[in-house]
């Protein structure tokens, strides 16, 4: 490839990375990349791009309706997951979301819903004040134990206001949630 230079010397045109765009580089030169980039951000003086105001903005808007690959959204669900549930990211089971609303839909539901409204009185067990918009929350996770979706001692009669509150899920289930999710709420 030609430099064109301008009177200064500076280069211009095309950058020289523009050609290797979409190339595919071996684990040993990424690791390499890896840790440059890892020595060039441990030195003082340096400013993440992503700290400086505006710049996630036009990134988000850059992204805005592009497809992301099967596999590219993947990996954004393990490490997602690594982050939220830690060493135990592996052994947590989701229910696909067509199947958990047919079965949140179902007979076999409602029916679990009112038993465990009616065991409890029609009294949130968060705030203990009966009425108002009540919803059967399921202790042990929907998606994590199917062979306790509907037993009535997996419910609770809590309030929407109440099941919505940032701080629910650590009166009612804590074994259940990372340690560190009440600082990222």
């Amino acid at each position: 490839m030609k430099k064109i230079t301008d009177n200064m010397g500076r280069f211009f045109g095309p950058q020289p990375n523009a050609y290797k765009k979409g190339h595919k580089v071996s684990d040993e030169i990424r690791l390499k990349m890896s840790l440059a980039a890892k020595k060039r951000m441990s030195k003082p003086g340096y400013v993440n791009p992503n700290d400086i105001p505006g710049v996630r903005e036009k990134i988000s808007k850059a992204h805005t309706g592009k497809k992301v690959s099967l596999e590219t959204r993947k990996k954004n669900r393990i490490r997602m997951l690594k982050q939220w549930h830690g060493n135990n990211w592996d052994k947590v089971i989701f229910t696909p979301k067509k199947i958990a609303a047919q079965i949140r839909h179902s007979k076999e539901h409602d029916e679990w819903r009112i038993s465990v409204f009616k065991r409890d009185n029609f009294v949130c067990q968060v705030c203990k004040k009966g009425g108002g918009e009540l919803q059967a929350h399921h202790i042990k996770p929907f998606a994590n134990y199917p062979e306790m979706r509907f037993d009535i001692n997996n419910g609770q009669t809590v309030h929407k206001k109440c099941h919505n509150h940032k701080g629910f899920t650590w009166k009612i289930r804590p074994t259940y949630q990372n340690p560190n999710w009440g600082s990222q709420i």
